[in-house]
């Protein structure tokens, strides 16, 4: 019987990617002016996005909150970097989008908790992200997500293939993707 290839589970990728660093819950809020988010990742040559609509539930959201207090670690989100300079008024801005691979429902949980969009619901009592004490504060404003990333430049994109191809090597756990969703990215 002929031995298993690693090529035969997994599409090489043609670019490199940074595993394992982390990323502060402060640039998901997108509070500097030189950092956007992307989550949907919008893919030109197939006129649609690589990332689906928010399809987590209110419990599912609640859980991932209480795991984070609890200190449950997350699984790694992946990102792609990308980064241009912008000329301004004769300086030089760096600009940064972050592109979100895989983690969507995560990272727009956190963020949505921490905006005070929806509340814990613990021992019959509501609370809010506003209503936590400093203790309970802690864990959520010094979260790090341990991320695998890749960095973009405007002479060196990453093609919309090798997204999707990247999309899904990750992408099988969580809320499974829509059969109709993966089959139109292969398209």
């Amino acid at each position: 019987m002929k031995k298993l290839s690693l090529n035969q589970i997994r599409k090489p990728l043609n670019f490199k990617i940074q595993k394992g660093i982390s990323m502060d819950i402060d640039e998901f809020l997108e509070i500097y002016d030189d950092v956007v988010v992307d989550y949907d990742v919008y893919l030109p040559t197939k006129d649609m996005n690589l990332q689906r609509p928010l399809v987590w539930t209110l419990e599912q959201k609640q859980e991932l909150i209480i795991s984070v207090l609890k200190g449950i670690d997350l699984a790694s989100i992946s990102v792609i970097i990308y980064r241009d300079d912008m000329s301004d008024k004769g300086k030089t801005k760096k600009i940064q989008t972050t592109k979100v691979i895989d983690g969507k429902q995560r990272i727009s949980t956190l963020v949505s908790f921490i905006r005070n969009e929806f509340p814990l619901i613990i021992d019959g009592n509501t609370y809010y992200y506003s209503d936590l004490d400093d203790d309970a504060l802690y864990p959520l404003n010094g979260f790090y997500f341990r991320s695998d990333r890749v960095y973009e430049y405007p002479d060196k994109l990453i093609s919309d293939d090798d997204k999707i191809a990247w999309f899904e090597m990750i992408n099988f756990a969580g809320t499974p993707q829509e059969i109709d969703h993966l089959n139109k990215l292969k398209r």
